[in-house]
């Protein structure tokens, strides 16, 4: 993409990654990694025309998701006994009822990737919006 001065790069962080929230440390933080590393590329490959587009979902139905919560179902727990439901309740969130079906999440993402210029970020699916403003109110 250098030699050719021209390309561009979709990196899919997560609306956790700039409102992280309990019970999901260590996945909140490797989104927050992907938002820094993708702001850094962006100005690093500006001067050989590369665009660098940053993917931020909100609730998006997944098999990664579902399979949390099923695995959850059977978990031995010790230390966080007495936070097993919402511990629960944290990670079935972004598969609830109104969670994005992953056909229209991409339409709508591919359609802005393969424009004649992407845009910075792309943020999309239920829960972007509401998510980060209930997280300022009651953890920030």
């Amino acid at each position: 993409m250098a030699s050719w001065l021209s390309g561009s790069i979709v990196n899919i962080g997560s609306i956790v990654g700039k409102a992280p929230n309990p019970w999901a440390g260590s996945y909140c933080a490797s989104k927050a990694y992907v938002h820094a590393v993708s702001n850094t590329l962006r100005v690093e490959l500006k001067p050989f025309g590369i665009d660098v587009a940053l993917v931020m979902p909100g609730a998006v139905r997944s098999n990664f998701g579902s399979a949390n919560v099923d695995r959850l179902a059977n978990h031995d727990w010790k230390l966080y006994k007495d936070f097993k439901e919402a511990i629960a309740e944290r990670v079935a969130a972004s598969q609830g009822g109104k969670a994005t079906e992953p056909s229209v999440f991409a339409r709508h993402v591919a359609k802005k990737v393969l424009g004649p210029k992407p845009p910075r970020l792309i943020s999309f699916a239920h829960m972007t919006g509401c998510l980060l403003c209930f997280l300022a109110l009651h953890f920030g």
